[in-house]
């Protein structure tokens, strides 16, 4: 039986706006999804004379649902959870989620990996 889960996760770029005032909430952080949405807060506080800081950074997020299920109808099994050192790829782009199915053997990556990734697979501990 297939589960809605099997969708997987992508990095989603978003902007932290962030305005420094003189009043009694001195710094406010907001965050921004779309370029769009980024220039609407930045003139906001640019226009608010109370204002005297504005900055903005770009970072990266996880977006969507960790997949569950394999693509075979199987649910993965986990530890917990969260991610352990055996199902998580540290990655310069911010890391993957790593399954791998004990029925059809099929290895699954999310998001997947692009031509600047370069994931890590953990190391197995020394006994």
């Amino acid at each position: 039986m297939r589960s809605a889960s099997v969708l997987g996760v992508e990095w989603r770029r978003v902007w932290l706006v962030v305005a420094v005032s003189d009043d009694k909430d001195a710094r406010r952080e907001k965050t921004a999804a779309t370029v769009t949405e980024l220039r609407r807060l930045v003139d906001a506080a640019r226009a608010n004379s109370a204002v005297w800081h504005v900055r903005h950074e770009s970072r990266r997020e996880l977006a969507g649902t960790k997949p569950t299920h394999c693509a075979c109808g199987r649910e993965y099994s986990t530890a917990g959870s969260m991610a352990t050192p055996h199902d998580w790829l540290p990655c310069p782009c911010g890391g993957h989620f790593w399954r791998g199915c004990r029925e059809c053997g099929t290895e699954r990556v999310e998001p997947p990996i692009v031509y600047d990734c370069k994931p890590r697979r953990p190391r197995p501990n020394p006994r």
